[in-house]
């Protein structure tokens, strides 16, 4: 998500904060915003504003451990959220499926920034956490193996360049 593509009220908002020193702090800021509380949204279909991409953008930098502690702590937030907006059959899902989501990034960002015998075992840490404040199926086999071996997915990028 990014935070240039909302427009709230600060009525919605109220006591909301990013959080500070977080890289990617957009995605938990509205991720609370629109699955917190129950809120009326409307979708505009019309250009507000021009975007611009900065050769500086976090997008584009090289990933450092930073980055994955950012990663970490947003899985880690997300997973604190109620999600009280949403009924409770697809609470649990959609909870499942942008915590689960997180912790793919974080588990790439890994291979990125270098997965170091820390790394993994952060990796690790952060699937048992969802695993028991989310859902027990984000401790799956293959987030298994991606959390203690990341380089995996610069292999499937390979993979995908030969087809």
């Amino acid at each position: 998500m990014q935070a240039c593509c909302f427009v709230a009220r600060k009525s919605a908002i109220g006591e909301l904060r990013f959080i500070e020193g977080m890289l990617f702090e957009d995605n938990h800021f509205f991720v609370s915003l629109l699955l917190e509380k129950k809120r009326k949204v409307a979708i505009l279909h019309e250009k507000l504003y021009k975007r611009r991409l900065r050769s500086g953008s976090i997008m584009f930098s090289s990933k450092t451990k930073h980055h994955y502690d950012s990663m970490n702590r947003m899985v880690r937030e997300l997973s604190k959220l109620s999600f009280f907006a949403l009924k409770p059959p697809e609470r649990s899902a959609i909870k499942e499926e942008i915590v689960g989501n997180a912790l793919g990034d974080l588990h790439f960002v890994s291979s990125l920034v270098g997965a170091s015998i820390n790394l993994r075992r952060r990796n690790i840490t952060a699937m048992w956490h969802v695993a028991r404040h989310v859902s027990p199926r984000l401790f799956a086999p293959k987030r298994l193996l991606l959390a203690l071996v990341p380089e995996l997915y610069s292999l499937k990028a390979e993979a995908r360049l030969h087809r």
